[in-house]
């Protein structure tokens, strides 16, 4: 019997790395925690050198595990997937990569 589920995102989600041969690609997109520099007293994310300014609008997305944990090898410039940041007072930058389209990096 069909649950109603079975063509839904969610139900593909969470079908996600199940073996189904039938199933949507999902990746889990996440945020990679802040480090603590306690010299300086603050947060800190590692940009490779693309962000050269503190602000509360710099952020990077990694591949994530079923856990909403990043992947072992995606804090690397290779496992990056999104990284925004401010690199002087009227300028950003944008990166963005694998698994994200160029229309999909700037989706709302």
């Amino acid at each position: 019997s069909r649950s109603g589920q079975e063509g839904s995102l969610l139900h593909a989600f969470d079908q996600t790395d199940t073996g189904s041969r039938n199933q949507l690609m999902v990746h889990r997109l996440v945020s990679p925690t802040p480090m603590w520099d306690a010299a300086r007293k603050k947060y800190h994310m590692n940009f490779h050198g693309r962000v050269a300014r503190t602000s509360s609008k710099n952020f990077q997305l990694l591949l994530g595990d079923r856990s909403w944990k990043p992947l072992p090898d995606s804090h690397s410039d290779a496992g990056m997937c999104l990284q925004f940041g401010r690199t002087d007072d009227t300028s950003f930058a944008f990166d963005a990569g694998y698994p994200l389209s160029p229309v999909q990096a700037f989706a709302p």
